[in-house]
């Protein structure tokens, strides 16, 4: 999911500018990976966003997409 620990992982600032407009709205934001590769071989992942104090709903609609993703991969 994320790192625990401070300096686990190296920031990736090319990827920041896919949720900072969200973070500087307080729009809540999450990232589920597809379990698939693209073409060169990288992982493919999709961001959903939802409206301000909605972060319950979104992360129920994100644990659902996402089990329902795992399922058709495996």
């Amino acid at each position: 999911m994320f790192p625990t620990q401070v300096g686990m992982s190296p920031v990736q600032p090319v990827y920041m500018h896919y949720s900072q407009p969200f973070n500087v709205l307080g729009w809540p934001a999450v990232v589920v990976p597809w379990h698939t590769t693209d073409s060169a071989g990288y992982p493919q992942s999709i961001q959903i966003v939802a409206h301000p104090a909605k972060d319950a709903e979104l992360l129920a609609f994100a644990t659902e997409f996402a089990g329902s993703v795992k399922s058709r991969t495996e």
